[in-house]
């Protein structure tokens, strides 16, 4: 395998030609999104690079501090919603309803080609990935992304092994950290709730359920909020409750799961 190039960027160009703008790279190995420009420095690496990508969230307020320029939160539009994440080292679309085709995919450029992450993977396997996780999961199966919000996001669950084999998917334990550099301040809630109050009964939860459209339904007065410290982070394994918090994080997720809400 050829060694391959990375962008260095300072723009990125949405696919109808709107540029997408952040202050500096967040890490070396960043990879343009979208189309790099040909003005832009490339530099060789001895390795692929995958890259990190702007997703953005219609139910969801951004926090502002993934270093991308203000003006560009609402870049996609606002029907897409703001964008909050960036994602990295991604073979997985996002689920988000009107996404572009290539929505959520990393690239990785050799020369002047440019493709996907996904392509790279499917076309080189153990290659890249190593024997091991390839014989396990003939995937590549996980990634990472910065989070960043300027609430908590709804309480919600992900499904154990067992559950998310009823419907072909897989578990989705999720690691946190909070790293000081973007984190500055704590905007509006720097807390996260997780689990259930000792005492609370199902007929509260179901009833909470049962609230689903009727705006808040005041899930989260059966929660306990923790205070985050920048410069920690957690492992949060399946089936455990949890609403994030306004402070950004860079988490790492396996992927191809899904989510049972439960706000």
């Amino acid at each position: 395998m050829p060694d391959l190039i990375t962008v260095i960027p300072e723009n990125s160009v949405t696919p109808d030609g709107k540029v997408i703008s952040h202050f500096f790279p967040i890490l070396e190995t960043d990879v343009l999104p979208f189309h790099p420009r040909k003005s832009q420095k490339k530099k060789k690496l001895s390795s692929f690079s995958a890259s990190g990508l702007w997703v953005p969230r219609s139910f969801l307020q951004p926090g502002l501090l993934i270093k991308l320029h203000p003006d560009d939160t609402y870049a996609y539009g606002l029907s897409r919603g703001g964008i909050d994440e960036r994602w990295f080292g991604s073979t997985t679309v996002t689920a988000n309803e009107g996404r572009a085709k290539d929505e959520g995919l990393s690239y990785v450029v050799v020369g002047k080609e440019r493709f996907t992450l996904l392509d790279a993977i499917m076309a080189c396997g153990a290659d890249i990935i190593g024997r091991a996780i390839w014989d396990k999961y003939g995937k590549w199966p996980v990634y990472s992304k910065f989070f960043d919000n300027m609430g908590p996001i709804p309480h919600h669950m992900h499904q154990s092994a067992e559950q998310a084999a009823l419907v072909n998917q897989e578990a989705k334990p999720e690691s946190y950290y909070f790293p000081p550099q973007h984190n500055n301040v704590g905007n509006n809630f720097p807390y996260t709730f997780m689990g259930l109050e000792p005492g609370t009964t199902r007929q509260q939860v179901y009833d909470c359920i049962a609230n689903w459209d009727k705006g808040y339904n005041k899930i989260l007065e059966l929660s306990k909020a923790y205070k985050l410290q920048p410069g920690t982070g957690w492992l949060i394994d399946p089936c455990m409750l949890r609403a994030l918090s306004a402070l950004t994080n860079r988490s790492g997720i396996p992927m191809f799961s899904g989510c049972i809400k439960t706000l």
